[in-house]
């Protein structure tokens, strides 16, 4: 179970990682590559249990509920590398120009 300090231990790591460019850098590129992961394995799962139909299997009250978990943590996945690259963006624009 997630606490609340345990939330908030993890937006303090978030805002570490935000704040330094290399750090920030680093976790772009992590966080992509274990997008596309989660990307296609979600997509194979969702196919297979849409073409073998939730009838013929026994999770097929389970199944549904895990999938879409699973999408809406892709989804946050999602949200954090936007909100990296923008902040990313943002600090390379705020640099002066020699």
């Amino acid at each position: 179970m997630s606490t609340l300090n345990d939330d908030i231990a993890d937006d303090d790591t978030f805002v570490a990682k935000a704040t330094n460019p290399a750090r920030r850098s680093a976790e772009i590129a992590t966080i992509t590559k274990h997008r596309k992961i989660r990307y296609w394995f979600l997509i194979v799962v969702t196919v297979v249990f849409i073409i073998f139909g939730a009838d013929s299997m026994n999770w097929r009250q389970t199944l549904p509920f895990l999938i879409c978990l699973g999408w809406v943590n892709y989804l946050m996945i999602v949200s954090d590398l936007r909100l990296l690259r923008i902040i990313d963006r943002i600090q390379k624009d705020d640099k002066p120009v020699a």
